[in-house]
């Protein structure tokens, strides 16, 4: 998604963030929540052995100092590393989470961020079933700090 090339993200000056400052919303919260409604959540579909294969090596990359993960690691841990592997690495969630929230007011962050995270999590519950309960416990849980690096950090955070 391009907000130079859309424009329900615009902001009111009729440019696309040029010098903008950060403090000064870039488009209404009505905006930003069709935008949130609009963007791509789909997961690709995989088989189950292929999906765990993945997700235990995206862990395990991630946190290389922790107790690896492997087919006989606990259901309930793989079950989320599953989902997060889904939400992180396989979907546009982070950039389009990222990239719509930075244009929000600080108080229209989080409902913004909610919007794009229940999608997600719903396309992954609808394409694998197994994981539709992790998926609904992901959703319950609120993205704010400490869980999640602020916008302004190096990097995007990954759980």
């Amino acid at each position: 998604m391009n907000a130079q090339h859309n424009p329900q993200i615009r902001d009111r000056s009729g440019s696309a963030g040029r010098g903008q400052s950060r403090t000064a919303a870039l488009a209404t919260r009505a905006e930003l929540i069709a935008a949130a409604n609009i963007v791509d959540v789909s997961v690709p579909a995989m088989s189950l052995p292929r999906l765990i294969r993945l997700s235990t090596a995206h862990y395990n990359e991630l946190n290389p100092g922790k107790r690896a993960a492997d087919f006989a690691s606990d259901e309930a841990f793989m079950t989320r590393i599953c989902v997060n592997y889904l939400r992180h690495a396989c979907s546009g969630y982070d950039s389009h989470r990222d990239f719509i929230r930075q244009m929000a007011s600080p108080k229209d962050r989080a409902e913004i961020g909610a919007v794009i995270k229940g999608r997600v999590l719903r396309s992954i519950a609808n394409t694998y079933p197994m994981l539709i309960e992790e998926a609904r416990r992901q959703a319950r849980r609120e993205d704010t700090p400490p869980h999640r690096k602020p916008l302004h950090g190096k990097g995007n955070s990954r759980r």
